[in-house]
């Protein structure tokens, strides 16, 4: 599964949750993932928090 797939699927379950924050997904060379409320991203930006992991982890 790629980033995109990762990031949608995301997108569905952050849309309602009420999060507040931002937080990165940084799977180095496979891209990033990037959670600002209830927007999902797979654009760099700031963020509060970065985790850094792989596409596996993620998945």
């Amino acid at each position: 599964m790629g980033v995109q797939e990762i990031a949608d699927k995301i997108s569905a379950r952050v849309a309602s949750a009420g999060f507040d924050r931002s937080v990165k997904f940084d799977t180095g060379g496979d891209g990033v993932i990037v959670i600002d409320g209830a927007d999902v991203s797979t654009t760099d930006a700031p963020a509060d928090c970065t985790i850094k992991l792989s596409v596996d982890d993620l998945e």
